[in-house]
């Protein structure tokens, strides 16, 4: 499967949502951090809106926690997540970080 982005700059212009769509694995976690490394410049607040997100695996985990590492003044959040990704969010402890 694929992870389809899209970018939507908010009317703030402080903030861009990132509406995914797909599965965020091994296989598509490279190209969304390529994608949100080149596009922040210089927003505040970067969301991730996981409505159309089926599977997240550690790698998808991964390169979020790296891309909240690397974009220290910007706020990162996860909104949207279906039950089963939710549920692997509070196992691991991310849902207090995203």
């Amino acid at each position: 499967m694929s992870l389809v982005i899209k970018t939507k700059i908010n009317d703030d212009e402080n903030s861009i949502t990132y509406s995914l769509s797909g599965e965020l694995d091994i296989n598509t976690a490279d190209s969304l951090k390529e994608s949100i490394l080149s596009q922040h410049k210089t927003v505040k607040k970067l969301i991730f809106d996981f409505t159309n997100v089926n599977f997240v695996d550690s790698t998808g985990l991964g390169v979020l926690v790296n891309i909240k590492k690397q974009l220290i003044d910007v706020e990162v959040s996860v909104v949207n997540q279906k039950d089963h990704i939710l549920k692997l969010f509070r196992i691991t402890g991310l849902s207090r970080y995203f």
